[in-house]
C-alpha cells in the first residue's frame, strides 16, 4: 500500500498577517529544552548539551517545571500558560519570567485543568489548588534552569535563532518575488514549493 503524502494549506487574511511576528522566545526555547533533557534519544544533535546540563542540574528541584511542561502523550493538550509568545522581537528572560509571573492564577488553573482532562497528577496539583503559589514556585524553578541549562548557552542559541529566522524571511521574501504557474492538487490549487 502506497503511503499518501498531504499538504496543509493555510489561510491568512491581512489581520492575520499583520499580527505574524518572527521572534525569539527564551521562554519558548526553556520549554522546549526541558524536553530534549527528558527525551533525549529524540534529539542525539543535542547529546553534548544534555551530558553537560546532567552534570551541573544535580541540585536543582524542576517538579513544578516539568508538571507544567508534561512530555507529550498521545493527544493530550499541553498547558500553555508557561509559554507565552513574545511581545518584542529579541525579549530577555528577565522580562519573559515577570510576564510568566503576572500571569492570572485562574487562567493558570483553567489551563492546567484544560490539560490534564483525565485528572490533575498530584505534582501539578499546586496549579489547581493555589495556582498563584504554584506560579511563583514555577518561576522560581524556571529561573533556575534557565541559569544552568540555557544562561551558559544562550548566546549561541539566540545567534543560530537569528540566522534561522533571517533564513525564512529570505526564503519567504523569494517566493513572493518568484511568479509561476499555479497547479492544482489534490487539495487545490498549491502555488510552488
Amino acid at each position: 500500500m502506497r503511503a499518501e503524502r498531504h499538504r496543509v494549506r493555510y489561510r491568512f487574511g491581512r489581520d492575520d498577517l499583520l499580527r505574524t511576528r518572527f521572534a525569539i522566545s527564551p521562554l519558548i526555547e526553556l520549554a522546549a529544552a526541558t524536553y530534549v533533557l527528558r527525551l533525549p534519544s529524540q534529539f542525539p544533535e543535542h547529546k553534548r548539551w544534555v551530558e553537560d546540563v546532567t552534570r551541573r542540574m544535580s541540585e536543582l528541584s524542576l517538579g513544578l517545571l516539568y508538571a507544567a511542561l508534561p512530555l507529550p502523550q498521545g493527544s493530550t493538550t499541553r498547558p500553555s500558560f508557561n509559554a507565552l509568545p513574545p511581545v518584542v522581537p529579541h525579549p530577555h528572560i528577565e522580562g519573559e519570567l515577570a510576564r510568566l509571573a503576572a500571569t492570572d492564577p485562574e487562567l493558570v488553573r483553567s489551563d492546567v485543568l484544560r490539560a490534564y482532562p483525565a485528572g490533575v497528577p498530584d505534582a501539578a496539583r499546586v496549579f489547581v489548588d493555589d495556582p498563584a503559589s504554584g506560579l511563583a514556585e514555577l518561576v522560581v524553578q524556571a529561573r533556575a534552569w534557565w541559569d544552568v541549562a540555557l544562561a551558559p548557552w544562550w548566546r549561541r542559541i539566540s545567534y543560530f535563532l537569528e540566522g534561522e529566522i533571517a533564513s525564512r524571511s529570505r526564503a519567504l521574501g523569494d517566493h513572493r518575488r518568484r511568479p509561476g504557474p499555479r497547479r492544482s492538487g489534490p487539495l487545490g490549487d498549491v502555488g510552488r514549493p
